[in-house]
């Protein structure tokens, strides 16, 4: 098989043969979608796809509602092409539409490339460049690799999209929610990063036992990130000890009511 490219199709790994005229699964070469599957629309062909067989179904589908195990998957003609893909500005600026638009494809720009050949992305904390090792569980400063920060200490946020810890700038080192709310000190921040999917949806996939390409239909894979740090001010740093204790209280058990003997009804004997 000759394959001039490669595409992700609804997170899976395909190979593009366009002499074969066929898309061929990365993982199961056996697994093959023939171009004939494909219905032209304008400049676009559209597939149903079967999201956990991982094969084309007939457009007849289209004529009953979506299950939620099919999709329509957009496939621009381009991509069939021979020399579709040979300029490297392409893919990224190809996966930014189909993003947009929903297309269910995407092609293997530098971001995605890089991480799947085996680099990690990074973060800059405080200035400092971090490599981001979800497989671990950690942030390493590129200069201190032993200097790491523990992803599983961090707090998630509501929404669940982002992590925060508390950072000490003098000390250069993470510290807990409890030793923040001693009393306030300068040089203390809230460092704020996307969640560990966003960080790197790849390792991830990995971590969670799925295909290394499955998460990046909904999370593009970005290979720098930058966190937002919010210094601790003394207004913040009393409303989060008010907070703290208000919470205490509301955790300590009921008083129990003084009992009070029932008077009796009737005369006395």
């Amino acid at each position: 098989m000759k394959a001039n490219i490669s595409i992700i199709l609804d997170g899976s790994l395909f190979h593009v043969d366009s002499e074969k005229q066929q898309f061929v699964q990365a993982a199961y070469p056996e697994n093959k979608i023939p171009f004939s599957q494909l219905k032209e629309e304008g400049g676009f062909y559209s597939m149903i796809y079967a999201i956990v067989e991982k094969v084309a179904k007939s457009h007849l589908q289209l004529m009953r509602e979506l299950g939620p195990q099919l999709r329509r998957i957009i496939i621009p003609k381009e991509v069939l092409q021979k020399e579709f893909g040979k300029d490297s500005s392409l893919p990224a600026l190809f996966n930014q539409t189909s993003y947009r638009h929903n297309w269910g494809i995407l092609m293997i720009d530098e971001a995605i490339d890089r991480r799947l050949k085996g680099e990690l992305p990074t973060i800059t904390l405080m200035g400092k460049p971090y490599v981001i090792d979800v497989r671990m569980r950690e942030l390493r400063p590129v200069a201190q690799p032993a200097a790491r920060i523990g992803i599983k200490e961090m707090e998630l946020s509501g929404d669940g999209e982002k992590l925060r810890l508390f950072f000490d700038t003098k000390q250069g080192q993470q510290i807990s929610k409890e030793s923040v709310l001693t009393p306030f000190r300068e040089g203390i921040v809230l460092l704020e990063m996307p969640n560990e999917i966003l960080l790197d949806p790849v390792g991830a996939a990995r971590l969670y036992k799925l295909e290394d390409t499955e998460l990046l239909s909904r999370f593009p894979m970005k290979m720098s990130h930058q966190a937002l740090a919010t210094p601790l001010t003394k207004l913040a740093h009393q409303e989060m000890v008010d907070q703290q204790k208000k919470k205490n209280l509301s955790h300590q058990a009921p008083k129990l009511k003084s009992y009070i003997q029932p008077r009796r009804k009737g005369k006395s004997i």
